[in-house]
């Protein structure tokens, strides 16, 4: 067996417990789970009430491009249906006896003052 696929195997374990990784896991679900809006606005199966939103939403963005002048973009073009009212779950934190904030290190983010997770479990096991 390969040494680089040796170390793979043996780090495994260690990497589900990684946040990274498991930010990463659930921000891919979701991703691969979108569906073009376009698509559920042509769909006859499609819940009317959600059809409403999502055209209102085309709506506002046509506003924006040709009456604002804002840049296209792709944002608001896929919807994720979710099992939950919210996307993550976001936990922050101060000194036991001061309102300093605590920072969490990020590569390339730099410090922020909050650390979200797509698992409840795993921010309440944080926040704790």
């Amino acid at each position: 067996m390969k040494p680089v696929v040796l170390l793979c195997i043996v780090a495994l374990p260690c990497l589900s417990a990684c946040w990274y990784t498991k930010q990463a896991t659930g921000f891919l679900s979701e991703r691969l789970r979108a569906v073009p809006v376009s698509r559920i606005l042509k769909d006859t199966d499609s819940p009317d009430e959600l059809k409403r939103f999502l055209a209102l939403a085309q709506d506002i963005q046509a506003y924006g491009r040709e009456v604002v002048g804002l840049k296209p973009t792709k944002n608001y073009t896929v919807y994720v249906a979710l099992d939950k009212s919210y996307v993550a779950d976001v936990v922050s934190a101060c000194d036991e006896a001061s309102f300093s904030r605590h920072y969490w290190r990020y590569p390339f983010l730099g410090n922020l003052p909050y650390r979200g997770f797509y698992d409840r479990d795993d921010a309440i096991e944080e926040a704790n």
